[in-house]
């Protein structure tokens, strides 16, 4: 029930920094702040055992591609941006 909690979270707060609208057509402009800031909360959902990829682009260009957590925690192998995952 956590780990649903912290991926919904974190899908509202991508999409609200993301600038995202229905009603309307408006621009984001992506400061070195705001990448920390969604690097900051990612980091903490780490901490406390959000294990997975990330991947935030803007105008098709990424600002934040890594991995967090364990692929594999018995060997301790982290993921990263082209870790595959079973469904």
């Amino acid at each position: 029930m956590t780990k649903i909690y912290y991926i919904t979270a974190l899908i509202i707060l991508l999409l609200s920094i993301a600038g995202v609208s229905v009603a309307q057509n408006t621009s984001f402009r992506v400061t070195p702040k705001t990448i920390k800031n969604v690097e900051g909360y990612l980091e903490k959902l780490e901490k406390v055992g959000y294990s997975g990829s990330a991947l935030v682009a803007l105008n098709g260009k990424p600002v934040i591609s890594r991995g967090y957590g364990y692929s594999d925690i018995e060997r301790r192998l982290k993921n990263s941006p082209q870790t595959i995952f079973d469904t």
